[in-house]
């Protein structure tokens, strides 16, 4: 991206930070992700820089989505209970307090105070999660990921809706707190 002739100006004058990390929770990003100074491209968490623009995912981690894949579809090594790692997160998300969204906000304005601090121009743009799958259609519902000497993990479309229907929740709590964001920062 650096070389890129598409953006504007010098390619010296620009550097691509790649700070993601797949697997990171929120206050991962917040302890180790965001932290202001030269970037270092070869380190596990390279400082930021003066960024214009960043894009962030988050929250997913939060929710366990990698184990309730493992749990509900895989059934690698030390996969934990479906039912209760999907309760578990659509209870985290329905909590009339808004507690996850409130975590969700703090980690935005996070980003935005610390990126704003090197760079007042700075831009975040937030993105959410797609659907897992179809959940309409019935021709998965006999279909299992599972390998082939563990219990079958079949992917029903009262499964497939259950997981689509977390991520619907979580995008609207992340299209929430990014609304609430951009009136007092944006």
């Amino acid at each position: 991206m650096n070389e890129n002739p598409r953006f504007p100006g010098h390619s010296t004058s620009r550097t691509f930070v790649f700070g993601a990390c797949s697997g990171g929770k929120m206050q991962d990003l917040v302890d180790y992700q965001i932290e202001l100074g030269d970037p270092d491209l070869n380190a596990n968490y390279p400082k930021i820089g003066k960024p214009q623009i960043g894009t962030v995912s988050i929250s997913g981690n939060d929710l366990k989505f990698g184990e309730i894949v493992n749990a509900c579809l895989y059934h690698w090594v030390g996969y934990g209970d479906c039912t209760q790692l999907l309760k578990d997160a659509h209870t985290t998300l329905d909590d009339p307090s808004r507690v996850f969204q409130y975590k969700i906000v703090d980690v935005f304005s996070k980003i935005m105070i610390r990126a704003r601090t090197a760079n007042p121009s700075f831009q975040l743009y937030v993105t959410g999660y797609i659907q897992f799958w179809n959940h309409d259609n019935p021709q998965c519902n006999d279909i299992s990921w599972a390998p082939s000497y563990k219990a079958s993990a079949y992917l029903t479309t009262r499964l497939r809706k259950d997981m689509n229907d977390l991520v619907d929740k979580l995008n609207d709590q992340i299209n929430q707190a990014a609304d609430a964001l951009g009136g007092s920062l944006g």
